[in-house]
């Protein structure tokens, strides 16, 4: 999507190397959380080898959008080396809870007040079940904040998320 699209342009300028998974393969029917873990494992050996010397693939990150996001999160439960996980506007469920009490990384994570899919004390719940994590909620701002090309995209929030996405990713990184 033009939104993935320029969440990668953004972490790529970094000097970040950026691998974006098409969860939905062209087909707008989801795949399977373990065939999506299977795909992020897959990227992450092609990380280690030799094709890509200047990619470190010993503490990925996992960047996440949406049903992205909520994948990110299962799969550092699923694979102890990730360095940090960015999860903007998962979707939530209880393996989601499960899997947030368990991640040793740290976690950031962002949702709009005004979302529908998602309520504040929802939010608080995901905050009290995340020990190592931090999820932010922007007042008057709904869903899609960082689409440029949606009607929920809003220029501050995009801003401040994907600042706050560099930092945590940086001091995991370095």
């Amino acid at each position: 999507t033009p939104e993935t699209k320029d969440l990668c342009r953004v972490l790529a300028r970094q000097g970040w190397v950026v691998l974006a998974p098409d969860w939905f393969r062209g087909t707008g029917a989801p795949i399977a959380d373990i065939r999506a873990i299977a795909v992020v494992d897959e990227a992450v050996e092609f990380l280690a080898s030799d094709d890509l010397p200047y990619a470190d693939a010993d503490r990925p990150a996992v960047v996440g959008v949406g049903a992205g996001a909520r994948l990110g999160l299962l799969y550092a439960d699923h694979n102890r080396s990730v360095s940090a996980v960015i999860a903007v506007e998962p979707t939530l469920g209880d393996d989601v809870a499960d899997a947030l009490s368990s991640i040793g990384a740290p976690v950031l994570g962002f949702f709009g007040a005004d979302d529908e899919s998602i309520e504040v004390d929802d939010v608080d719940a995901l905050q009290a079940g995340t020990p190592n994590g931090q999820w932010i909620v922007y007042e008057g701002v709904g869903a899609g904040f960082l689409d440029a090309g949606s009607e929920g995209f809003h220029a501050g929030a995009e801003r401040d998320a994907l600042a706050r996405t560099v930092r945590v990713l940086g001091a995991a990184l370095s």
